[in-house]
């Protein structure tokens, strides 16, 4: 027998299929990983639910959003020094070199999002962001990008993004998708909103 699901759109499938996947990698390991789960309020007054997963065997840490149309996932895999961003919406994968300057430590990762669900009446800034410029040119080899990301991205075009700094860093804020998370906020550009 076949399961038909009616009333769910891709966006939410996906999300779904994503965030069961990737909760896959971690319960191999269930007592090395922790979960937070929050809801944070945006400037427009809506709620977005944010779930923190940190797998401290694999050096993994994750971050889903479910937000209807800006719904996303975040792997940030320290073992290879990558990040990749899942924006379903878009139906498509965003991998960059992990900027360990700006990326909080895998053991700050768990404090921070505890932080962010005391604090979860107030508006916290995220204490800074970051701006990349996505290349037009498909990865060719996801499975080179390590186990997490591989799974993050399988099945959708999969782009390198190539962080933006100094004066071109706000070189156009058309084109660009926003990606709110809990510790740094995240600008992809490149014509695609």
């Amino acid at each position: 027998p076949m399961l038909v699901m009616h009333g769910f759109g891709d966006e939410v499938l996906g999300f779904t299929i994503a965030f069961a996947v990737l909760l896959g990698v971690f319960v191999t390991h269930a007592h090395e990983v922790r979960s937070v789960y929050l809801h944070t309020h945006g400037n427009d007054g809506s709620v977005t639910q944010q779930t923190v997963n940190i797998n401290n065997v694999d050096h993994v840490a994750s971050v889903n959003i479910n937000a209807g149309q800006q719904s996303s996932s975040t792997v940030m895999d320290y073992d290879n020094n990558i990040i990749g961003y899942r924006l379903f919406a878009k139906k498509s994968c965003y991998v960059a070199k992990m900027n360990r300057a700006k990326m909080p430590a895998l053991n700050q990762i768990s404090k921070l999002a505890q932080d962010a669900k005391v604090e979860d009446k107030k508006q916290i800034a995220p204490p800074h962001g970051m701006q990349y410029t996505v290349s037009q040119t498909p990865v060719k080899n996801q499975a080179s990008l390590g186990k997490s990301i591989d799974m993050l991205c399988r099945g959708v075009p999969t782009y390198w993004a190539h962080e933006t700094e100094g004066t071109n860093l706000f070189f156009s804020a058309s084109g660009c998708v926003s990606i709110r998370l809990i510790f740094f906020d995240v600008s992809l550009c490149g014509g695609l909103a």
